[in-house]
């Protein structure tokens, strides 16, 4: 346990130094001296760093002052942990996806100085509250997927003892609605709330086939005076048609090598792909994965690769450009992902399509791999690259249509008796 004392300079001014003992763990008595004004941030840590130490474990930030590597604030004090500092630690550790470091970037420019003594779950509300509904007024989807981003870097926090609790897991279920108090604030602002997510997962026949005409420059609808002009049209018209037989995502697409498409195995060879696995020492690592193709999928390619004289090295379609800098290609798939995006929505909108995006194809090709094979889902689990049960049911949406046809049956209830 931890002990405290006060000392008074000739100034007029004072300090207080807590000195931590246990042998066992920590071998030395750890001295640590704050000033007046950091005493609150600091009696929180003391009491982290002391329930840690009964448990027989150091933090290492106590380490850290033991060994003399402790940051140092201009005064030669070791400085206070931060919310920025756990989660550089976690990105330094962790295999993330682009969508979570761009909203951890975001999150730490806005409340990155918060001590870590002030983790807790009054911060997590006010930060929900204060920031995210009443300041950028996010859609609750939005809203849950920044939270996810930062609870899973707290997660790892506490894996690490950095930290005793994640204070993401006391929030309850529906802490991303509105209230009416939020949506008053939200007003006052002179802001709006966007609509919620309204997209419909899957595309019909009918709205498939305008899509198509749309990207043949072909369909005009109603208000509208010419058909829509798209740059590279034969390039969005072989992702488009890809992304419904192989149930790829939109980075996988547009970051496709011709080398990767293996006629002869009858699949796509996809590197670094979003989803993760861990080797013998528990890192994350990038996976790799296989994704068979059907007889139209080669066709089109072959077509595609023989119409523009690819070589195998060369990039399937022409958007992406490939970095050896790990941070350039970042940048460079955000450029690319937001340029698609943008061009996807207009094509969607003028097929009648307007709460679709591309990423609604995955859903799409991903249904249709229930309802036209007879593979089982782990088997479409590797297809789609989903590493959880729980992400992978997100995507199934089933017509009713088609289970109705599989049912097969007049009734299901039992003959009345006569």
């Amino acid at each position: 346990m931890s002990t405290r004392k006060i000392t008074k300079k000739k100034n007029g001014s004072w300090t207080v130094q807590f000195t931590f003992r246990n042998a066992k763990v920590l071998g030395k008595p750890v001295y640590w001296t704050v000033d007046p004004d950091e005493l609150d941030e600091a009696e929180k840590l003391v009491r982290m760093y002391d329930q840690l130490l009964v448990q027989g474990i150091a933090h290492k930030d106590l380490i850290a002052m033991r060994d003399g590597t402790a940051r140092r604030s201009g005064r030669g004090q070791a400085d206070l942990p931060r919310l920025r500092n756990l989660v550089d630690s976690y990105l330094q550790r962790v295999h993330v996806t682009d969508a979570d470091r761009q909203q951890l970037d975001e999150t730490i420019g806005e409340i990155g100085d918060s001590p870590v003594s002030s983790l807790d779950y009054s911060w997590a509300q006010a930060w929900i509250t204060d920031v995210l509904k009443r300041r950028r007024a996010l859609t609750e989807g939005t809203i849950r997927k920044y939270v996810g981003a930062l609870r899973r870097a707290l997660d790892d926090a506490v894996r690490h003892k950095d930290i005793v609790a994640n204070p993401f897991h006391s929030l309850p279920k529906n802490y991303a609605a509105y209230t009416d108090d939020d949506m008053a604030a939200v007003e006052a602002a002179g802001l709006s709330v966007k609509e919620g997510d309204k997209r419909l997962f899957r595309f019909s026949f009918d709205d498939i086939n305008r899509i198509r005409t749309v990207l043949a420059g072909g369909y005009v609808p109603e208000r509208k005076q010419r058909p829509l002009e798209l740059e590279q049209p034969d390039a969005m018209r072989l992702m488009f048609e890809i992304g419904l037989e192989t149930a790829m995502r939109m980075n996988e697409l547009y970051r496709l090598r011709v080398g990767q498409c293996r006629f002869d195995q009858d699949t796509i060879f996809l590197k670094d792909t979003k989803n993760t696995s861990r080797n013998k020492r528990t890192r994350a690592t990038s996976r790799n994965r296989e994704v068979p193709m059907t007889d139209r999928a080669k066709q089109l390619l072959r077509d595609y690769i023989q119409r523009h004289d690819l070589p195998a090295q060369d990039m399937l379609l022409p958007w992406y450009a490939e970095y050896p800098d790990k941070k350039a290609r970042q940048v460079e798939r955000q450029r690319v992902t937001g340029m698609l995006s943008h061009r996807w929505k207009r094509v969607f909108m003028h097929a009648g399509c307007p709460h679709h995006t591309f990423h609604c194809v995955r859903h799409e090709a991903t249904s249709r791999l229930y309802e036209a094979t007879d593979l089982r889902e782990a088997e479409i689990m590797e297809i789609t690259g989903h590493s959880t049960k729980e992400a992978h049911d997100l995507y199934r949406h089933l017509r009713g249509s088609h289970l109705a046809k599989k049912i097969g049956v007049k009734s299901l209830a039992p003959h009345a008796q006569g």
